[in-house]
Order: structure tokens, then C-alpha cells, then sequence
């Protein structure tokens, strides 16, 4: 993976997250293009026991079931149905799995 250059700040958060010993949720948002995706992937060295990336242009119901579906592939944790919304889907993940969150949002 190519280096990336100053973005010093956010791999310093990033550390300390993982190095915390609790859930962490991290939100990372910024325009389109700007190297979101690029800065976790970098970071985690491409090495994720879970990753789920949405669609532009789905309705929310399609999403969260996908990420159901992606989520019970990896960790083996069952969803009764699929989540009403975003809070009840990662409550359950947070409560089953404690893990790093990271989510991508761009903004338009």
C-alpha cells in the first residue's frame, strides 16, 4: 500500500483508539474523493475482520439489511430480523462483538 502523507493527526487517533480498552466508534467524514477510504485501509493494512461499505442511492432498509447480511458472514452474530434502523444495528454489534467502528460518510 502506497504511503500517505500528512495525515499524522487521524493515524494518532486512530492508535489510540485501538489501543483503548473499551468499544470505540469512530466516525470519519469529509468530501467525496478525499482519501476516507484510503486512510483506514492504510491504517489497518487492509486487514479487517469486518468491513461493509453502503451504496449510494439505496434506500435505508436495502442497506441495513446488507449489513446484516455482511455482518452475520463475519462474526457469526445472528440479528433476530434485520434492524429496525442505523442505532439498533450497531446497539446489537456493540453489545455481541465490542469492537473499533469505523465509518466512512461523505458529505455532498
Amino acid at each position: 500500500m502506497e504511503k500517505i502523507i500528512g495525515r499524522n493527526f487521524e493515524y494518532q487517533q486512530l492508535t489510540s483508539c485501538c489501543k483503548s480498552s473499551r468499544s470505540e466508534f469512530v466516525i470519519i467524514f469529509g468530501r467525496r474523493r478525499i482519501g476516507k477510504t484510503f486512510l483506514v485501509r492504510s491504517f489497518f493494512n487492509d486487514k479487517f475482520d469486518f468491513q461493509y461499505t453502503g451504496a449510494r442511492n439505496m434506500p435505508p432498509k436495502q442497506q441495513l439489511e446488507n449489513f446484516a447480511v455482511s455482518l452475520q458472514k463475519y462474526s457469526k452474530s445472528q440479528f433476530p430480523v434485520v434492524p429496525k434502523d442505523w442505532y439498533e444495528a450497531l446497539k446489537h454489534n456493540l453489545q455481541t462483538n465490542g469492537f473499533l467502528h469505523a465509518f466512512l460518510f461523505p458529505f455532498y
